[in-house]
């Protein structure tokens, strides 16, 4: 208690004068632990066989012989805890610093974690490292953003892949190696065997409750624990490297698998647009909750009525790349260049055009170039490639990240570049076909001869302007050479309306694409 309470946030906090506890070093949060519990015991034991048999003066004589250990063990503890001071936030910050370079290295570093997680726990040292993957001290916050679901900042088929591998382990490995302890047990001991082996495997199937199996074991048989280390980080790296995601809010265990369990397919009556656009109205919270659609080039812009019914899972799962709440009840949804489908699906359903809905389902519902309506985050290749293209307007090169748009910046939609432009008409960057040509001429699809899907969308939000300052050049289905002029516009206009004219050029189905302008 000494040490804890020396080292606990607020203590810190009025030692170094600071102004609010946020600002304490983060190691002082996790300062309750078996390590620092090691420390303190080893202490208490010291002072006990050091003292418990001192003689004081006959005027101090109440403090004498074990009364003494308490008063020594609180003033070494005193001392200790000086120290700590200044070595934990050191070890601490190691370990975080070693968990952030390990959430570097994939699935490789997801295996490493899963070894140095078995690995740490007799020490307890596990909890700092497990807060650079669990919890927000690097930015993975892997844990929390499972549990929060839709409403959190996960990433669908990445968040929970620091915790799927330890269900196997858990439920299955700790149980075997339960059951193997029990069979090769004398013959005289397999009752308490018994006894001992099947709580303890209980404990970790059901909750994922580890230690009193672990412990049994670890310290009389250290390679036997050093060989299980080694198990579970083969887990967490296959499950990491496998599309298997699964969370917990205890531990791996079979409670939490069957608590956190989500069906991956939504259920609908239709086929093709109209499919997606049931699965997109369900993960909108309901007709209800929509009180406006329409769409540009590639999102659905659309005013809800409650934003926290939104179910960001369900809308990825239905196709959609992304979900941004631009602030108050405005949501976009990022769909493709066949958002346009989508949205006039949406209607229909919405209005109950049972017609307009039947006849879409007996012609397929799907558009005259007979591709699926699919979103647009479909990989091509498997490998890294350069796309090297003709600068589709002059300006200055832009990064993508410092677009003033999160969808774009966080490439949401797919790689590419962005131009500040200083022309005023656009021309394609290399040979290949229209695919769609928005109506108010903001923005342009291509399919390249060589199979990329390309989006150039001339400005930020630009979809508003209705076409003011856009002069279309091609339509649909015309094949056009590198430099054939596709849209004129007035960088000015778009200026004079509040909005920027960044241009981003967007591959849409090659997330393993660099784009490079000549």
């Amino acid at each position: 208690m000494t040490i804890t309470t020396l080292l606990a946030p607020a203590t810190i906090q009025n030692l170094q004068g600071l102004d609010s506890v946020d600002d304490v070093n983060p190691a002082f949060s996790k300062v309750q632990n078996v390590f620092v519990g090691i420390i303190a015991g080893l202490i208490g034991a010291w002072c006990y066989n050091k003292f418990k048999d001192t003689k004081l003066p006959d005027a101090l004589s109440f403090f004498s012989g074990k009364r003494s250990v308490a008063i020594v063990t609180a003033g070494l503890s005193l001392v200790v805890a000086v120290i700590l001071m200044f070595v934990w936030p050191v070890v601490y910050t190691g370990l975080v610093t070693f968990g952030e370079w390990i959430s570097t290295l994939g699935p490789f570093g997801a295996g490493l974690y899963g070894f140095f997680n078995r690995l740490l726990i007799p020490t307890g040292l596990h909890h700092a490292l497990n807060s650079v993957f669990w919890f927000d001290v690097a930015g993975i916050n892997d844990l929390v953003n499972f549990l929060a679901g839709s409403n959190g900042a996960g990433v669908y088929g990445v968040t929970g892949q620091y915790m799927a591998g330890f269900f196997p382990v858990m439920m299955f490995g700790l149980p075997g190696a339960a059951l193997a302890m029990y069979l090769t047990a004398k013959t005289t001991r397999k009752k308490v065997t018994y006894g001992i082996m099947l709580s303890a495997a209980v404990a970790s199937f059901f909750v994922g409750v580890t230690e009193p199996l672990e412990f049994s074991f670890m310290f009389l048989a250290p390679w036997l624990y050093l060989i299980h280390a080694v198990f579970t980080g083969i887990s967490v790296g296959v499950a990491a490297w496998l599309p298997t995601r699964l969370g917990f809010g205890f531990s791996g265990g079979f409670i939490d698998m069957v608590l956190q369990w989500d069906a991956d397919n939504l259920e609908t009556s239709l086929t093709g647009y109209h499919g997606t656009a049931e699965k997109f109205i369900a993960g909108l919270g309901g007709k209800d909750n929509i009180i406006d659609v329409d769409n540009c080039a590639t999102r659905l812009r659309m005013e809800i009525a409650d934003p926290s019914k939104i179910d960001e899972h369900a809308l990825k799962r239905a196709g959609a790349a992304g979900t941004i709440k631009t602030g108050g009840h405005a949501v976009q949804v990022v769909y493709g260049l066949n958002v346009q489908f989508v949205k006039d699906a949406m209607d229909d359903l919405i209005s109950g055009r049972t017609a307009r809905i039947e006849a879409a389902q007996a012609a397929g519902d799907v558009p005259a170039d007979g591709t699926d309506g699919g979103g647009v985050a479909t990989v091509t290749t498997t490998g890294t490639r350069t796309l090297a293209l003709r600068q589709p307007v002059e300006g200055t090169v832009v990064a993508l990240a410092d677009v003033p748009d999160a969808m774009f910046a966080q490439g949401t939609m797919g790689p590419g570049l962005a131009v500040d432009p200083a022309g005023d008409t656009v021309v394609a960057p290399a040979a290949g076909t229209v695919a769609s040509v928005f109506p108010t001429g903001h923005a342009i699809g291509l399919a390249l001869d060589d199979g990329t899907a390309l989006l150039i969308h001339i400005g930020i939000d630009t979809v508003g302007m209705k076409g003011d300052g856009f002069e279309t050049l091609v339509k649909t289905g015309d094949h056009v050479e590198a430099g054939t002029p596709l849209i004129r516009f007035d960088p000015a206009k778009i200026r004079a309306a509040g909005l920027s004219p960044i241009t981003p050029v967007i591959v849409l189905n090659d997330e393993n694409a660099t784009v490079a302008f000549s």
